[in-house]
């Protein structure tokens, strides 16, 4: 049979309908833009030389250490009990370990060893992670991270007394690398070596101040740390 051709009803009809498809399809189309959330552009992370990550602990910490060198002893050993608890804020797989920015010593006067001795007054202290024990140590060994040196010469006066000219009794040692970021430790105790020649008999009183903040370190790294230092 001849196909039937559509009545001019049929086709105002099947047009109606194809305009009202694609209105619709356009509305469902921007209804969809519009429930859509707005893509927040990502914010630019601020960052600061002088902080370290981690525990995000960047108020430093003074940990403050001293004693009295007898006269009878040229050298003394101090252990210095680290002040970080592992793991205190630590996460998973990590480690909070102490954070050395700065090293200040106090050192007693010159004044007490030349009461002993016309000769040249010696001072030394090093501050390390590893116990020496009665063994001298000095800037040769790896473990010592400060070691401080200074002597003093004095001379006679026209006048026949024996006389020194000032010397400086404070020094700051600064640990960081240059952006804040300073030296780890690991080991549980911090090791101070004392030595004063020849012997005092006055005030022999030696005193550190250690300024430290927490950081926090995978266990990788630790472990790497603590072999080192030890």
């Amino acid at each position: 049979m001849p196909k039937r051709r559509a009545t001019k009803k049929q086709l105002r009809n099947l047009a109606k309908g194809r305009a009202i498809r694609k209105r619709n399809l356009l509305k469902k189309r921007r209804q969809t833009r519009r429930q859509k959330p707005k893509r927040k552009m990502a914010k630019r992370r601020r960052t600061n030389g002088s902080l370290t990550g981690g525990t995000h602990d960047i108020n430093p910490q003074i940990l403050t250490s001293t004693w009295e060198q007898l006269a009878t002893v040229t050298t003394y050993n101090i252990a210095i009990p680290n002040p970080v608890a592992k793991g205190i804020f630590a996460k998973a797989n990590s480690a909070t370990l102490m954070e050395i920015l700065k090293v200040t010593i106090y050192c007693p006067g010159f004044e007490a060893e030349f009461t002993a001795s016309l000769g040249p007054a010696f001072r030394r202290l090093s501050l390390g992670t590893k116990n020496f024990a009665g063994t001298t140590t000095s800037a040769a060994q790896a473990t010592n991270f400060v070691v401080h040196e200074d002597s003093c010469t004095g001379a006679f006066t026209a006048a026949g007394s024996f006389a020194f000219g000032p010397a400086l009794n404070v020094f700051t040692y600064d640990l960081t690398d240059g952006v804040g970021h300073g030296l780890l430790i690991a080991t549980d105790y911090l090791y101070a070596q004392s030595r004063l020649y020849p012997a005092n008999i006055g005030d022999s009183t030696w005193t550190i101040k250690i300024l430290y903040r927490f950081k926090n370190v995978g266990i990788t790294e630790y472990v790497g740390i603590i072999q080192s230092q030890q």
